[in-house]
């Protein structure tokens, strides 16, 4: 069984479970799915939705499963656990969905888009090699924040702008660059959470590498940038739907410069990291405008 306890209370129990399983970032994927379709005009059959929330989980379970069974039974965070001691139908259920969402794809998704995806998922690969490569190099660290933002939102913009079928404008591509940065904050502010236990299991993030003071202080150079550049183009911006675009965008943006603030002062709340990735959930409000 498990050495971190699952949390009293049926709330608390389903929380837990939730994040372990990356049902939150599958939400939040979704939301932004929702918001690259909503900002370009296009309207995606339910199926492309159900490809994205599969490809998502596939891939963040993927990481949960090789850190399980990197660490074992000595892992020191819940979802690490959890997913090396229902590995075997977890692995069942990664296989199997893959099947059923590639098979999908072939018949719904075009060429473009299914030939993107593939490239993509050689990407995402090459990076889980690296990372068993390098997991053992103390004096190597390899940005799988970073690396993680990028695919997580170029997957998910993917379609849509094969759909959209035009380059995108300037301040489409804007957009885009800040939610890569937006997601990388988030990503950086989170393995502060994780700091000790990633350091018991030598698993090694940003925070362990490079310490948790230069991390929150990283971030908080990143955010500032972003909430410059969004203010920026509210002003700028003659289109209604940029500037409900870059308002989110700076909500957002406000939103993680609380959680990056409060990653320290609350560290032992540990499911207040939640709130990271609800913030996630927000760009899908766009779709009501």
């Amino acid at each position: 069984m498990p050495k971190v306890k699952l949390k009293k209370g049926c709330a608390k129990y389903f929380l837990q479970l939730f994040q372990a399983f990356s049902l939150d970032v599958v939400l939040g994927a979704l939301a932004m799915g929702s918001f690259a379709s909503k900002i370009m005009g296009i309207h995606p059959k339910t199926g492309w939705y159900f490809v994205l929330a599969a490809a998502v989980w596939i891939i963040y379970t993927t990481d949960h499963l090789i850190d399980g069974l990197f660490v074992q039974n000595n892992a020191s965070l819940f979802r690490h656990q959890l997913h090396f001691i229902w590995r075997k139908p977890i692995i069942v259920l990664v296989i199997l969905l893959a099947i059923s969402s590639f098979l999908y794809s072939l018949w719904y998704l075009n060429s473009t888009i299914i030939l993107g995806g593939l490239i993509l998922a050689l990407g995402v690969t090459i990076y889980l090699v690296l990372i068993l490569l390098v997991a053992n190099k103390r004096n190597f660290y390899f940005q799988k924040e970073f690396f993680i933002s990028i695919f997580y939102v170029l997957g998910i913009w993917l379609a849509p702008l094969v759909w959209y079928a035009k380059i995108p404008d300037t301040q489409m591509l804007i957009v885009f660059i800040l939610f890569v940065v937006l997601v990388w904050s988030e990503g950086l502010t989170a393995s502060t959470f994780d700091f000790d236990a990633d350091r018991q299991d030598k698993h090694q993030s940003f925070s362990t590498h490079f310490g948790k003071s230069k991390t929150k202080k990283f971030v908080n150079g990143l955010l500032s940038a972003t909430l410059l550049v969004s203010l920026y183009f509210v002003y700028k911006s003659s289109e209604i739907k940029y500037q409900l675009s870059f308002g989110l965008l700076i909500i957002m943006t406000i939103s993680l410069f609380i959680f990056n603030y409060l990653s320290s002062n609350l560290k032992k709340w540990h499911s207040f990291r939640a709130f990271g990735e609800i913030i996630f959930w927000l760009p899908a409000l766009f779709c009501f405008f």
